[in-house]
């Protein structure tokens, strides 16, 4: 007798245990080894799949390290890329032909795209058997500063510091160019974060002074005997441009005075 209700999920029947349902990636384990049925889409389905799963959490093993490069024919057969990688060299060029054909902007791709594909090749440069990603990288790099291959952005394995002071003045003429185009931003940050932030700041400030003192005054001191004549020259050149509205000011503060003392006094003199 058949006991399977009308609608539902066809039942397959696994060498290895009792029937199950309908499954899939993500819905459980898949059908024996070569099962076919018409719940797969072709015979092996489950072992494709299983085999994917496998690949992914394989570990990488640093001992298969090698360094690489792309050779463009178009550009002299010049090696215009250089990377790093534990795999076939067959399947790193093959990653690379399909982001290429994917539209990505790296360098490397973007050369593809112009002069084709079919104009590149890969070779290997050296084995590198290692225990880590950090030092396939160093290794990487180093071929990278010694060849200087026009696809290759970034040196890698160079830490932030190493790239700060290999690019010293190119980073800081960039970033007095970014401020000086975002003065005002800048200035308003740096005002709020003081204002959000105003007992730790001037709990620092405080600690800096009292550490630095003798330093600090004799810095000061040092500037002003140095700027003495222009100090005094800008302070002369203020009060000139303003006198005339001191003047004046003072003039309305003596008026002002003169009628609050006579108002006193009419106060004084009028009979209780």
């Amino acid at each position: 007798m058949n006991t399977q209700r009308h609608g539902a999920r066809p039942k397959v029947r696994t060498s290895d245990g009792p029937a199950r349902g309908r499954v899939g990636p993500g819905r459980g384990p898949g059908p024996a080894r070569g099962a076919d049925s018409d719940v797969y889409p072709y015979k092996g389905w489950a072992r494709t799949w299983q085999n994917r799963k496998k690949r992914e959490k394989m570990p990488i093993d640093y001992a298969n390290g090698k360094i690489y490069g792309i050779r463009c024919r178009t550009k002299g057969d010049a090696i215009v890329y250089i990377g790093s990688t534990t795999q076939a060299l067959c399947e790193r060029f093959s990653q690379h032909r399909k982001a290429a054909k994917a539209g990505d902007t790296m360098k490397l791709y973007t050369l593809m795209n112009e002069v084709g594909v079919q104009n590149f090749h890969i070779e290997l440069i050296n084995v590198f058997p290692c225990a880590s990603k950090e030092e396939l990288l160093r290794e990487e790099g180093m071929h990278i500063r010694a060849m200087r291959p026009e696809c290759n952005s970034v040196i890698a394995g160079r830490t932030k510091k190493e790239y700060y002071n290999d690019n010293r003045e190119a980073v800081a003429a960039r970033n007095k160019a970014w401020r000086e185009a975002n003065r005002d931003a800048v200035a308003a940050n740096q005002k709020a974060w003081r204002i959000a932030n105003l007992d730790a700041v001037t709990a620092r400030d405080k600690e800096n002074y009292d550490a630095h003192r003798e330093a600090i005054l004799a810095q000061k001191k040092e500037y002003y005997d140095a700027h003495r004549e222009a100090k005094l020259a800008r302070a002369k050149e203020y009060n000139d441009a303003r006198r005339e509205a001191k003047a004046l000011y003072d003039q309305k503060r003596a008026e002002r005075k003169r009628a609050e003392r006579a108002g006193h006094e009419r106060a004084q003199l009028q009979p209780n």
